[in-house]
């Protein structure tokens, strides 16, 4: 019996369930409680490289031919963040930063290079529901044992907009690190549920709706920017559905960045939002993060500007001594300066970006921003047409929730991670 042609594709076979496997274990790193040297991110990386090596060995040839713009720009990114890296000192963290980012960008390539499609979209989509389950059952075990467990599973601190409502994040170090890797999640679980010819419809609309309510319950700007999803699935495509995509985009950013103070008609209040007590310590409020008006008419709009807002407009003043590498990777918070009152009332300086795109542009200058919009440009150039990827609804469930992520990232630095390069890897593989 000739067997040649079984094992030929056991490879293939063999690095899909390892790019699965990488998008489950690289979850152990969002937990605070994992082993020495970000344990998730270490295991993640040797399981991608293993999975590299394998495809080089069996399908050389095939690689080459399949290798287009959007590798070669990843591979330029990669490079870009490892220059930045070295040209800020070769800090370790910087190095570590940008070893990572080449790690998620080396899976990336793999998920779209593989000769495997519909084998790495099932491996990746088993990854998904295996996450999300225990996400659920977590969930349930923190409702049902709130008492006893809901500090830990949940963040109770008071929050500004929210107040002191418990938050989901798991085993997250709170509810953002747990929302922002977890929204290319919802509708990855859907994919070992519509396969050609085996699909089952129902079962994916239970598991997209689980990993939704996971979502919705760390009450995080991730879960308000499922919106962008939302507008993007639901309307059909044409002028109308971008502008709306458009629209529930700028509303979300508006949530995001702007605290409304005062709404008025001809002088009569009609609402009016007081600035916690620790907005006039020492006259920081008014000094860094004043009030602002806007008027139309008999209608006037008072407002203020949240931290979000001046952290983004902080990494364009900072990076200006080092326009073209920027600051080092992680290394936005020893060089930028930017004090604001966070989203608890206090007032906290030296902060993290809390936004992918400060962070690009602050840490890895123009040549990271130019290299990350060449990428960009190719992953567009290279987006599947309508039907490609089975039916046109759950192709607009991919695309939404790319959408909704890529306005996630405003709040957080969640752009290089393996569940957002999985769900565009798989997206944009240019079909036959």
């Amino acid at each position: 019996m000739d067997t040649s042609h079984r094992f030929s594709r056991m490879p293939s076979s063999l690095t899909s369930w390892l790019l699965g496997a990488a998008l489950v274990v690289s979850w152990l790193d969002i937990a605070p409680i994992t082993l020495p040297f970000r344990a998730g991110l270490v295991w993640s990386a040797l399981i991608v490289v293993v999975a590299a090596i394998v495809l080089l060995q069996r399908e050389r040839r095939l690689l080459l031919t399949r290798f287009s713009l959007v590798e070669a720009a990843a591979l330029l990114v990669a490079c870009s963040a490892l220059i930045s890296a070295l040209a800020a000192g070769a800090h370790l963290l910087s190095i570590a930063e940008a070893i990572r980012i080449g790690v998620v960008l080396l899976f990336f390539c793999l998920v779209r290079v593989s000769p495997d499609p519909a084998g790495v979209r099932m491996a990746l989509g088993v990854g998904a529901v295996a996450v999300v389950g225990v996400n659920v059952c977590i969930l349930l075990f923190g409702l049902l044992f709130y008492r006893s467990s809901g500090a830990f599973l949940f963040e109770q601190q008071f929050q500004e907009i929210l107040g002191s409502l418990p938050r989901f994040k798991g085993f997250a170090a709170h509810p953002m690190a747990l929302g922002g890797p977890f929204l290319p999640l919802v509708a990855m679980v859907s994919w070992p549920f519509i396969v050609p010819g085996r699909a089952n419809p129902t079962l994916a609309i239970i598991a997209v709706v689980l990993a939704a309510l996971v979502l919705i319950s760390t009450l995080s700007f991730a879960a308000v920017s499922l919106l962008v999803a939302l507008v993007s699935i639901l309307l059909l495509r044409g002028w109308f559905r971008r502008v709306a995509i458009l629209l529930s985009a700028c509303g979300c950013l508006l949530v995001l960045w702007c605290d409304p103070v005062s709404l008025s008609w001809s002088g009569r209040t009609l609402f009016s939002h007081a600035p916690p007590p620790s907005y006039y310590l020492d006259g920081l409020g008014p000094q860094l993060m004043p009030v602002h008006s806007l008027q139309a008419g008999p209608l006037e709009i008072q407002f203020r500007n949240r931290g979000y807002f001046y952290l983004l407009t902080g990494a364009a003043s900072c990076v200006q001594g080092q326009l073209l590498l920027g600051v080092g990777p992680r290394q936005f918070d020893e060089a930028c300066d930017v004090m604001t009152m966070g989203t608890g009332g206090s007032w906290l300086s030296n902060r993290s970006a809390h936004t992918e795109y400060g962070a690009l542009l602050a840490e890895r200058g123009l040549l990271g921003l130019l290299t990350t919009l060449l990428l960009i440009a190719a992953l567009i150039a290279r987006r599947p047409r309508t039907g490609t990827l089975g039916s046109k609804d759950w192709l607009q469930l991919d695309e939404g929730l790319i959408l909704a992520h890529l306005v996630a990232a405003c709040a957080g630095p969640i752009w290089y991670q393996m569940g957002f390069a999985a769900l565009v890897g798989a997206w944009s593989r240019k079909q036959s």
